[in-house]
């Protein structure tokens, strides 16, 4: 082939050859510069599956537009060869240049960086590369990466808009089949080696195994046979790194080299990020693993800007399982009378403050742990909410409801209101600074209310559960709760100053109440990843939770005293019923009781049966029930979906249902049981909400959420999707009997409204939420709320002669449960939470190495 042209490349030297073909350098006669040339050899060109295979990887290259990706000039054949012409490249692989010995911690974070940028671009155009690995990845003379070779790319089903890419293939032109196993088995993730299909995490997991070869010198997976290598992959940790590898980058590696592509960084952003924060936060500078020494130890917390932070904690390899945070001794602390929540160590830890309802509302009690009853030092018809004892001892900050941030002296006094609005406060460790919420906002400020400012960078959210933010013992990062869909989320930490938020877990399941160990390096949160609330820990530099407490639940409200020895937290037994509530005679009738959540409930149009959201084995689903609790039907079933919000349609043949996850979609399901299928794909709760279908068929009314702003309340023709605007925005719009008009709450006032479909002015009716026509259109049902009593009325008022009524008391709900519906009959339905008698346990908390503070 030497001295040969293919079509007008002048072949002068053969560079090597890989899996889909040899690579020559070669003279472009046109252009007058070197080429990388890769052809197919002739023998080979026979094979169809190799060959589309080798055009494939041209077609997935030239999608690609990036400096740390090869560039591709052409793709052609010239008589019976096929050949790629493309960048040629100087320098050396990545394997020649790791060697035997490793690489410093600054080449790897400058390497590391540019290969998850390069796989952040292929990925942001929907290509995945599958085979990356050192050989495929060059370093030029000025230390440029070039990722090389796509021949195993795979064209995933959707590209993000994250770099608005330019495609230039389809979906259906690059994929490989599940149960074909493409790439290099040593790198190759667990999902991959198995042959199932492939996202972009699994070459996060190539590119772990790529970086941990830097640190180490050595693959991380590679053993004497095929099949024992396979079994490493599936199975076994890799090898410890050495112990001068820094902490920081121990978690990347190791977060990027989880077995399940669920626990791993999501994106290979974060990943991009993440070593950027080690690289700009970091002095550490550590030799290659046979000529390392002892450096003092770094604090890896950057404060202000820096984006990600890895939070310095060594939780993977070799510590793991040894320095986590376990529980023992667990005991009960509510030993005396009331129902007992949130409690709060005093700084000394001989003391908790904590809120008991023996007196009515929920107030704040203190007691000394060793001896002595509890002192109630708050009072009055609001409850209190989440106390937190200030680490100088001199005050106790809480909220009431809808009356902002309070303070009261440890031993009582006066209650001395601090901010407002706000709801959550939490100190820092060293007690000069709090952290509260305000909206859907994280706030800080010093600890008499003084210099608030907004958190910025926090990721927005729709639904309204509280985040709980909680600061580090040092101050320089919030760990907060954010839902994503409906209450479903996950653990969240963004630097104090504001600036980029980074996801902790990926879940997406409720997680709540993170607080801190007192070395930063660890968070114990509560979340119901195992079915019910129980207590949870993850490194704070990211990495799979483990349970620390299992059962039943409710475990929750997890405190930490500041020696780091004890942690105290909330059991309850709670407990959702469906409930059926006769408005004619006041008799009401329980149709069923469950432990995990019921909400969401819709009568069918004639009134027989109800159709409710169940959590069923850790995923919400939708279910129907008659009307007297019996042929109770599961309607979804598909395993890690997140579904909800049902509503019938109008001729009672269908249940509408929102599918939250893993993909957003309006559906709907036969009533009589079967398939779903989908009505409006990218529908969610959180976007397009409250969708209802109008009583003569044919028209949805539903309200648009845009960046957590209700925008427009609007009626959408279903079969031609043409839509009309009312004239003011209506939260939960439902329909009149007659289908000419829609009444809901305008959310910012809380006052009930109804507007006419066909336009025109809308009218005010009376103030209260939740707002459900009388089956003649006569009346309109509502819910009126007494904070005093924290629960829910059900009114209704006459359209004729505006006479309002209160009807029935219903109880406490939370948000979710906040739903119900009534039957043409006057029947009521709703799902109300009943919180169990709640204790309070406490435990040592023990880890090797812990430096109590």
């Amino acid at each position: 082939m030497l001295g040969k042209s293919i079509a007008h490349y002048l072949v002068v030297e053969r560079l090597g050859q890989g899996g889909m073909g040899v690579v020559y350098k070669a003279r472009d006669s046109h252009l007058d510069r070197f080429v990388a040339l890769k052809v197919l050899p002739p023998e080979r060109v026979a094979d169809p599956e190799r060959k589309r295979r080798f055009v494939q990887e041209a077609k997935a290259a030239s999608a690609l537009n990036h400096p740390n990706i090869i560039h591709i000039y052409d793709i052609a054949k010239d008589g019976d060869i096929d050949y790629i012409a493309m960048e040629l490249i100087e320098g050396r692989t990545l394997a020649s240049v790791i060697g035997q010995r490793g690489l410093r911690t600054e080449q790897i974070l400058k390497y590391g960086t540019q290969v998850a940028d390069a796989l952040a671009k292929s990925h942001g155009a929907g290509v995945i590369h599958r085979d990356l690995k050192p050989t495929n990845i060059m370093v030029t003379d000025a230390g440029l990466i070039k990722v090389l070779d796509f021949g195993l790319a795979k064209l995933a089903d959707n590209a993000t808009d994250e770099f608005a890419p330019t495609r230039t293939v389809r979906a259906d032109e690059i994929h490989t089949e599940d149960g074909t196993v493409m790439g290099t088995l040593a790198y190759m993730s667990p999902e991959q080696a198995q042959g199932k299909q492939v996202d972009g995490r699994s070459d996060i997991f190539s590119l772990g195994a790529v970086l941990y070869e830097m640190a180490a010198g050595r693959s991380a997976f590679w053993r004497d046979s095929r099949a024992s290598t396979m079994a490493a992959i599936l199975r076994d940790d890799p090898v410890p790194l050495p112990a001068e590898v820094g902490a920081g980058l121990r978690g990347v590696i190791g977060r990027c080299l989880v077995k399940e592509p669920s626990e791993r960084y999501q994106q290979a952003t974060e990943v991009r990020a993440a070593l950027e924060a080690i690289r700009d936060s970091s002095t550490e500078q550590t030799a290659a693993p046979a000529t390392r020494r002892r450096r003092p130890r770094l604090a890896w917390l950057a404060a202000g800007g820096a984006a990600l932070g890895i939070l310095g904690a060594a939780w993977w390899m070799g510590g793991y399982g040894a320095s986590a945070p376990q529980l023992s001794g667990l005991r009960l602390a509510s030993t005396f009378a009331g129902s007992h929540r949130s409690a709060t160590f005093s700084p000394d830890g001989s003391m908790i403050a904590f809120l008991n309802t023996a007196n009515g509302p929920a107030q704040i009690w203190v007691k000394n742990l060793a001896q002595g009853d509890p002192i109630q030092i708050t009072s009055g018809n609001l409850p209190a909410v989440q106390p937190h004892w200030s680490p100088k001892n001199d005050q106790i900050v809480f909220s009431r409801q809808g009356q902002g941030i309070w303070s009261v002296p440890p031993l009582g006094g006066t209650p001395r209101q601090l901010i407002r609005p706000g709801r959550n406060p939490n100190f820092s460790g060293d007690g000069e600074r709090l952290v509260f919420e305000r909206g859907h906002q994280i706030w800080v400020a010093r600890t008499d209310g003084s210099e608030a400012r907004r958190v910025e960078g926090v990721p927005e959210w729709y639904y309204g559960m509280d985040s709980l933010p909680a600061l580090s013992a040092h101050g320089e990062w919030i760990a907060f709760s954010r839902p994503q869909i409906g209450p479903h989320g996950d653990l969240w930490v963004i630097p104090s100053a504001g600036g980029k938020a980074r996801r902790l877990t990926f879940d997406t399941r409720i997680s709540t109440g993170p607080v801190w160990t007192p070395d930063d390096q660890w968070i114990i949160y509560s979340s119901m990843r195992g079915g019910s609330f129980t207590l949870w820990r993850v490194a704070a530099a990211g990495g799979k939770p483990e349970a620390l407490t299992t059962g039943a639940g409710e475990d929750t409200d997890a405190a930490i005293s500041s020696d780091g020895r004890h942690l105290i937290y909330t059991n309850a037994r709670n407990t959702w019923k469906l409930a059926l509530l006769d408005l004619a005679t006041g008799k009401q009738k329980e149709l069923m009781e469950r432990r995990n959540g019921l909400a969401f409930p819709s009568f069918s149009p004639d009134g027989e049966r109800i159709a409710f959201m169940q959590v069923a084995a850790g995923d919400p689903q939708i279910f129907t029930i008659r009307r007297d609790g019996t042929e109770m039907r599961q309607m979804t079933l598909g395993k890690g979906e997140i579904n909800g919000l049902p509503r019938w349609s109008a001729d009672g043949a269908f249940v509408y249902y929102y599918r939250a996850y893993p993909t957003p979609s309006f559906r709907k399901v036969p009533a009589a049981g079967g398939a779903d299928t989908e009505v409006i794909a990218g529908w969610s709760w959180e976007t397009h909400n409250a969708a209802q279908e109008d009583p003569g068929g044919g028209r949805l009314a539903y309200t648009l959420n845009q960046k957590n702003n209700q925008v427009a309340t609007l009626v959408r023709e279903i079969a031609s999707g043409k839509e009309t605007r009312l004239s003011e925005i209506l939260d939960n719009p439902r329909w009149s009997p007659d289908g000419t008009a829609l009444v809901g709450t305008m959310a910012d006032q809380g006052v009930i409204r109804i507007c006419p479909v066909a336009g025109g002015a809308c009218t005010g009716v009376a103030k209260g939420s939740l707002p459900v026509w009388e089956s003649t259109g006569a009346k309109i049902y509502f819910w009126r709320h007494r904070p005093e009593t924290a629960g829910q009325y059900l009114w209704s008022i006459d359209l004729k002669t505006r006479e309002e009524k209160e009807l029935a008391a219903l109880g406490s709900f939370s948000q979710v449960e906040s739903f119900y519906d009534i039957s043409r009959s006057g029947q009521v339905i709703t799902t109300p939470f009943r919180e169990g008698r709640t204790e309070l346990w406490m435990a040592d908390l023990k880890r090797q190495g812990w430096a109590a503070h």
